[in-house]
């Protein structure tokens, strides 16, 4: 249950690693629009344009709701395979956990309240997992034997946009912009 609120309530946004959920999704769309598809039939009845006789509209609206619903899943199992690139061959991400999490301030674990306060309390960790907050990453405490790497940068020095961790939050249309202003410290 905890997870469902965190989810809901907590995360400001989830990373999922391939395409099986909204692929499931599209298919589970189906059911609503082809209700609304029952639902025109059933219209389309009432205003006599259909051409059928009163007694067959729960058949002509369960036929528009089966015929929707099938070519619903058929085109999401192969027209839209067809048209995208899901079937691309993508190469596995070298990069160790302990390097990405060096860039990334949230995780699993600083997401996860009950992780934090059982690493505060009951483990007494020091120093322990800290809560993570949009915007307030300079309390995040590095812990490598938690899995704790990131670490804000200090501000004592100037940085250039040449720096790596400012060019890979740069946009990627404004990375030329970037690029001709070259040795410009902000």
């Amino acid at each position: 249950c905890f997870d469902h609120i965190r989810v809901l309530r907590c995360v400001q946004n989830i990373y999922l690693p391939s395409g099986r959920i909204d692929h499931i999704a599209a298919q589970l769309l189906a059911v609503p629009c082809g209700l609304l598809a029952a639902a025109a039939a059933f219209q389309l009845h009432q205003l006599h344009l259909s051409g059928m006789p009163k007694t067959q509209i729960w058949l002509f609206s369960f036929s528009a709701f089966a015929l929707h619903v099938l070519l619903h899943i058929l085109a999401v199992i192969w027209l839209v395979p067809c048209l995208s690139n899901i079937g691309v061959e993508h190469k596995d991400n070298e990069v160790s956990y302990a390097e990405t999490a060096r860039h990334h301030a949230p995780n699993f674990f600083n997401t996860n309240a009950v992780h934090c306060l059982r690493s505060k309390i009951i483990h007494e960790h020091s120093p322990p997992c800290v809560f993570y907050t949009k915007g307030k990453e300079h309390a995040l405490e590095v812990n490598e034997s938690l899995g704790q790497y990131y670490q804000v940068f200090s501000f004592d020095k100037q940085r250039s946009w040449k720096d790596e961790v400012n060019r890979e939050q740069t946009p990627a249309f404004l990375r030329p912009v970037v690029d001709r202003l070259g040795s410009h410290h902000f």
